[in-house]
């Protein structure tokens, strides 16, 4: 089994930024691994899965410039685990964030294919998309965890930021399949984002997510509100 674990470590100069490194320790022998170093505009260094690695590194940049978009408290790392196959609890079973032990499993690239059934409601999205964006949205997910009271964190909160980021990082010919996927006339209500829809059909809440997040009294200051506690959609839990 993998294991990926990332940090940001703050840099310093002229301006603040952000530097964020990714350690792969993959277990080669008993007291072997190998390391994967990543920053922000550099290629990652060889790992046992190369590919993965820089594919992580790319994705977590980019969620990177996503929160500072809308003035968002930087990340400050998770750890990804590799595996083979995920429970599937809701939606297609390719990463879960896990709070407990707050890392991030993910399946491999190649799985994407598979998920992808005529059935899915990603159906028709191409899968390095999706597999890159699925990668966000359970980022989106240890962020809200950690930057949220836990007394005022609810499901609809969560996927509420996770979807938003997850459907802000997809290409726009992706995003808007999923829009005509779910047609909607008129504005979104905070009442259409519930617990029933969230757990019934979670894409075409995070489609609803999206156009609410995109209308002229929402955008980044709802982001925001979430992130502060605030009561932001109807509790049912």
């Amino acid at each position: 089994m993998t294991r990926l674990c990332l940090f940001y470590a703050l840099s310093t100069g002229r301006t603040l930024g952000y530097v964020l490194f990714l350690f792969a320790l993959v277990m080669l022998s008993p007291g072997g691994a190998t390391e994967l170093s990543c920053q922000r505009n550099r290629d990652a260094t060889p790992a046992i899965e190369p590919a993965v690695g820089k594919r992580i590194c790319r994705v977590l940049d980019g969620f990177h410039e996503q929160l500072a978009d809308c003035a968002l408290a930087p990340f400050d790392g998770v750890t990804f685990q590799l595996v083979d196959s995920l429970a599937k609890e809701r939606g297609d079973p390719l990463a879960a964030y896990d709070a407990s032990s707050d890392l991030i499993k993910l399946m491999l690239p190649n799985a994407v294919d598979e998920a992808l059934t005529a059935h899915s409601p990603y159906s028709g999205v191409p899968p390095a998309a999706l597999y890159d964006s699925l990668i966000v949205h359970e980022l989106a997910h240890a962020y809200v965890a950690r930057l949220v009271p836990r007394g005022a964190q609810y499901p609809m909160a969560h996927e509420y930021v996770s979807y938003v980021l997850q459907l802000s990082a997809m290409p726009a010919a992706a995003r808007e399949m999923l829009l005509m996927r779910f047609p909607k006339s008129g504005p979104v209500k905070t009442t259409e984002l519930n617990l029933f829809v969230a757990q019934a059909a979670p894409v075409r809440f995070g489609v609803k997510a999206w156009r609410h997040f995109t209308q002229p009294d929402s955008g980044c200051e709802t982001l925001h509100r979430i992130l502060r506690g605030e009561p932001v959609f109807p509790r049912e839990d």
